[in-house]
């Protein structure tokens, strides 16, 4: 993948042929039941079950129709959701507490593994403003990004000088993938490339929803 800025993108329209398709039943849904893994003996508190259920709510509500349901039930959250490859993606995906960040690298680092605690934080989740994932012309998928005010210099200034190198895209401490620095980025616009179409919309997700408070387990309900 490379971090670039976007360039203009051409809003499709697609026009329905005559007549209508055969109607599709809705999937079934599944019932998935996240627990809380407690980093306390006591467990966890009662604001960081509700922080944790509204994450994971927006994360989810943001990939599928219609929308989740998720409560606070015996120490954990029960989600109720379409089962499909991105909302177990999303659920695994969501499990450490952190935050989302970038990190400077002079080289990749490989998908899952852990963000280096010593690595230069170029810039957080709290400097995102807006995520949307986005179909190209060519058939592929990226990740639009638009950052604050403050975010918006410190990347034009640290893009300028350090062109060629990796910027590590971490999400609850995790790596989700490493961004080649190939142009600098001066209007606070970039573009998160080379990736499907699940990978664009869960990383959107996640940049869109927050960081969770607390570790979680999935376990899911027979």
């Amino acid at each position: 993948m490379k971090l670039v800025r976007p360039m203009f993108i051409t809003a499709l329209l697609c026009v329905a042929a005559v007549g209508c398709s055969p109607a599709v039943e809705a999937p079934t849904q599944t019932v998935l039941t996240v627990f809380v893994q407690a980093s306390a003996e006591a467990g966890p508190s009662t604001t960081q079950l509700d922080t944790a259920r509204q994450v994971v709510e927006t994360r989810l509500s943001i990939l599928l129709e219609p929308d989740p349901e998720v409560t606070v039930s015996e120490g954990g959250l029960r989600v109720t959701a379409v089962d499909t490859p991105e909302t177990r993606m999303m659920l695994e995906g969501s499990i450490e507490p952190g935050f989302f960040i970038l990190l400077d690298s002079a080289s990749s680092l490989p998908t899952g593994s852990i963000a280096p605690k010593d690595a230069l934080v170029i810039l957080t989740g709290d400097n995102i403003i807006d995520a949307e994932a986005v179909p190209t012309e060519a058939g592929g998928w990226l990740v639009v990004v638009d950052l604050d005010n403050e975010a918006t210099a410190t990347m034009a200034q640290f893009s300028t000088q350090n062109l060629g190198h990796y910027l590590i895209l971490a999400e609850d401490n995790q790596v989700v993938n490493s961004l080649r620095l190939e142009a600098a980025i001066l209007d606070g616009r970039a573009a998160i490339v080379g990736i499907d179409q699940s990978v664009a919309r869960i990383i959107a997700a996640q940049m869109e929803s927050g960081s969770l408070p607390l570790g979680l387990t999935l376990a899911i309900e027979p």
